[in-house]
């Protein structure tokens, strides 16, 4: 392809991009789609522009827009060729923010050379104002190429400002580092057609003819077709303005001949065919992948809405066990309140009983006095504990006192009979299985062994002092 070798390099490229399948690894699919790029530029130089079209399609489609956006200016060079400006600058825009964008830059000089020739061409430079400043900011590795883009730019920018010596003098600049660039005959054509034009804006014809016809016979000896035809139709437009008709109408008719066996309108209808089913092509992928993500997002939001209904569902199951849950402890604290006001009433019952049967001690103690001063027989007196608490005045054995008491305590633990208003004394010794009054021990018999029997001596007196 350096070499300018076209028909080996085309068989080169045919055989690696005839080996793609949808099988391979991303690897070998650029590399396939790289063999269909320069495919199309070896079908693009020899003016085969339908298969140079369907080649870039090709490589587009294999290695996708984010791999061969380079293609995009390949493109847009078959559109300039058919006069198609606004498309070319379409595609052109497209692979300059993507080499921009990827760093890529010897693709953005490519692009970024024919962007601002097309707009030169049309008059169109100052539209891309910003892009001719922020080109000069980029850090890109200065080379022959890269000096010839600046000084070209400079020319096309004093062209502008209507600094036509400057201008010349800066596309004449640019020829200098032409040498080691590829194909620098297409560089020499287009400097000089920028200082013909620059020549021409200063009403100077014949200069401008001059290097225009330096530029026809580059074309003549390289067989650059389109260049020539172009090189044609500024020589009739010169001419038609310097007033000579004769060789004006002679450019004007070769270049129709030239257009004529260069450009085929059914080719380029076909092109536009091509570039219609493509972009159809490209809207068909892009609804397909919004009718996915619109399927994955209806699945996502079913998702979601089970999950959240779940989640309401767990909260109100959660919501019912807490009220239930605070039902049931308002409850049982409740009862527990219930318990605890029975406890205290109990324990003031029990109180009470206490102090009743303090007040019914003291009355024995005095009817203990009473029986001592009536029957002048003092009782012997148990001697109190030292807990304080006080026993009956009349001496028990220890058996009977023990057994006397417990059936006492029962009653007063295991039954509310001492809590009614008709309990009496008799009716506790009832409940004990005794009577309200206790008997004297004579020494000449022994006591019964239990409360319940009856006395048998005849020598015990029951004397009349409560229990």
């Amino acid at each position: 392809m350096k070499r300018n070798v076209s028909d080996s390099a085309l068989a080169c490229f045919t055989t690696i991009s005839s080996r793609y399948s949808s099988s391979m690894n991303p690897h070998e699919r650029l590399r396939c789609a790289q063999a269909y790029n320069q495919c199309g530029i070896i079908y693009f130089l020899s003016s085969s522009y339908v298969k140079a079209y369907t080649s870039f399609l090709k490589a587009l489609e294999i290695g996708g827009k984010q791999e061969m956006y380079g293609t995009y200016s390949n493109i847009a060079g078959i559109y300039f060729y058919y006069g198609d400006y606004e498309k070319a600058k379409e595609y052109l825009n497209l692979s300059y923010d993507s080499s921009l964008r990827k760093k890529d830059w010897n693709q953005l000089m490519t692009t970024y050379y024919n962007l601002i020739n097309i707009n030169y061409l049309t008059d169109s430079l100052s539209s891309m104002k910003d892009k001719l400043q922020k080109f000069k900011r980029l850090r890109i590795p200065s080379n022959s190429r890269y000096r010839y883009i600046l000084a070209t730019t400079d020319g096309m920018q004093n062209v502008m400002c209507g600094r036509y010596r400057q201008a010349i003098n800066d596309f004449a600049q640019s020829i200098k580092y032409t040498d080691s660039l590829w194909i620098p005959e297409k560089y020499i054509i287009s400097s000089y057609s920028n200082i013909a034009k620059a020549y021409a804006l200063m009403g100077d014809y014949p200069k401008a003819i001059t290097y225009l016809k330096k530029s026809e016979n580059i074309a003549q000896k390289t067989g650059f077709q389109e260049i020539m035809m172009g090189t044609c139709k500024l020589m009739a437009d010169y001419y038609q303005k310097e007033g000579n008709e004769r060789a004006a109408a002679a450019y004007r008719l070769r270049y129709m001949d030239i257009r004529d066996s260069v450009f085929n309108t059914n080719e380029f209808g076909k092109i536009k065919d091509m570039q219609s089913m493509f972009e159809i092509e490209k809207i068909e992928t892009k609804v397909n992948q919004l009718t996915e993500q619109s399927q994955q997002k209806n699945r996502m939001l079913a998702i979601i809405s089970g999950a959240m209904i779940a989640v309401l569902a767990s909260l109100g199951w959660t919501f019912r066990q807490n009220r239930r849950l605070a039902k049931r402890n308002a409850d049982l604290f409740k009862k527990n309140m219930e318990i605890i006001q029975s406890e205290e009433n109990e324990r003031t019952i029990r109180r009470e009983a206490v102090e009743k049967a303090n007040e019914q001690e003291q009355k024995i103690k005095k009817y203990e006095e009473q029986i001592r001063t009536l029957q002048g027989e003092p009782l012997t007196e148990v001697t109190p504990e030292k807990n304080g608490d006080h026993y009956s005045s009349i001496k028990f054995d220890n058996e009977f006192k023990e057994e006397l008491t417990t059936a006492i305590r029962n009653v007063m633990d295991n039954s509310l009979e001492f809590c009614t208003p008709d309990f009496s004394l008799d009716k506790l010794a009832a409940l004990v299985g005794s009577n309200h009054r206790a008997r004297k021990k004579v020494p000449c018999c022994s006591p019964p062994r239990s409360p319940h029997k009856r006395w048998h001596c005849r020598q015990w007196k029951q004397p009349s002092l409560p229990i």
